[in-house]
């Protein structure tokens, strides 16, 4: 018995949407599940695009109403000269005792390193003029370059989150999942496009070494072999 499935033939990206070209391959009962498979990989690989892909350039920033942060403070970009620091404060009525800090650096080349955790400084009576009881918690000069491999590593952005630790050791998570805070570099390349306000790390070497789409090449290449060994099996 034939079957028609729906063929992958093409994937274009224009302005941030997805256009997916399909046609129909006839199938007999020995290949339909095979279809199947190759269909499911091309619908992942496009989900994977979607999910991952952001406003190059573009700080991202958590909400904290209903948390128990008062106010956030940090600088408006990462550079790899410059340390990076950030400061918040703990509502009054809690119990939080200790803060502890999350980052993450991407570099130009779309690397992303392991994430690192700081435990930020508890500054009492640092806040003034204020009878509210605030708690005020910093963490001063970051070097966000120290887990490079190279020199040459430029970052491209610092994904952060907070971890508040109460009296009894419970911890809450800022946000629960992910990292909630995205701040750009000076000099950032993603997507094939330059930005920051520098452009010391703009050169020939960045932007060859820097990938064109990577979440995409990997799903795409299995595609292409689950094709392949299906063809084969047609012969």
């Amino acid at each position: 018995m034939e079957r028609q499935f729906p063929q992958f033939t093409g994937l274009e990206m224009t302005s941030g949407r997805l256009k997916l070209e399909m046609s129909v391959l006839i199938c007999n009962d020995d290949h339909a599940i095979a279809m199947r498979v190759l269909v499911a990989v091309v619908l992942v690989t496009i989900h994977s695009l979607a999910v991952t892909a952001g406003d190059s350039g573009v700080n991202e920033f958590t909400p904290i109403n209903g948390t128990e942060i008062s106010s956030i403070s940090h600088e408006g970009f990462v550079s790899n000269s410059e340390p990076f620091s950030i400061s918040l404060t703990i509502n009054g009525s809690s119990n939080v005792t200790s803060v502890l800090l999350i980052t993450q650096a991407c570099i130009n080349s779309g690397v992303c390193y392991s994430p690192q955790t700081h435990e930020m400084d508890n500054e009492p009576g640092s806040i003034e003029n204020d009878d509210s009881g605030d708690s005020l918690f910093m963490k001063n000069n970051i070097e966000v370059s120290n887990q490079f491999e190279s020199p040459d590593d430029h970052v491209s952005y610092l994904n952060w989150k907070f971890v508040l630790i109460s009296e009894d050791g419970y911890e809450t998570h800022v946000p629960e999942s992910g990292f909630g805070w995205k701040i750009w570099s000076n000099c950032w390349y993603d997507n094939s496009t330059w930005g920051g306000n520098s452009s010391h790390c703009q050169d020939e070497g960045a932007a060859e070494d820097a990938p064109t789409l990577p979440y995409i090449t990997a799903p795409l290449a299995l595609a292409s072999v689950a094709m392949a060994a299906l063809m084969s099996r047609r012969v």
